[in-house]
């Protein structure tokens, strides 16, 4: 009988001592599962950070693009304009060749700008 309480004791300790490692493996896995989350939660929050830094890049990009666009057709418009006044003073005495020569520097460095745009 004896025996047989002293192999009891012994389940019974041993039991103890298996929930009680058991319960410590679930605590560890309950932090580790919270530990997932947060990860996670921090990667979602990183990658809509990322989204929107990728959209306002773009949207400045498209921004800048619609500038340039408006600054390229001005500048096509000023060297039409540039050519036509070159075109009738060509023909005119040489008092307006500085102007001519003037009017072209404008031109060249218009036509330079457009390129440097594009």
């Amino acid at each position: 009988m004896k025996m047989q309480k002293d192999i009891e004791v012994k389940e019974t300790e041993a039991a103890t001592k298996s929930g009680d490692s058991n319960a410590v493996l679930q605590q560890k896995m309950d932090k580790l599962a919270d530990l997932q989350a947060q990860i996670e939660r921090q990667q979602l929050m990183g990658q809509s950070a990322n989204a929107k830094m990728i959209a306002d890049h773009n949207k400045l990009v498209e921004t800048l693009n619609k500038e340039h666009e408006t600054k390229i057709k001005a500048n096509e418009k000023e060297i039409a304009k540039l050519k036509k006044q070159i075109e009738q003073h060509s023909g005119t005495s040489g008092d307006l060749s500085s102007e001519i020569q003037e009017m072209e520097g404008d031109l060249k460095k218009i036509i330079g700008e457009n390129d440097e745009l594009q």
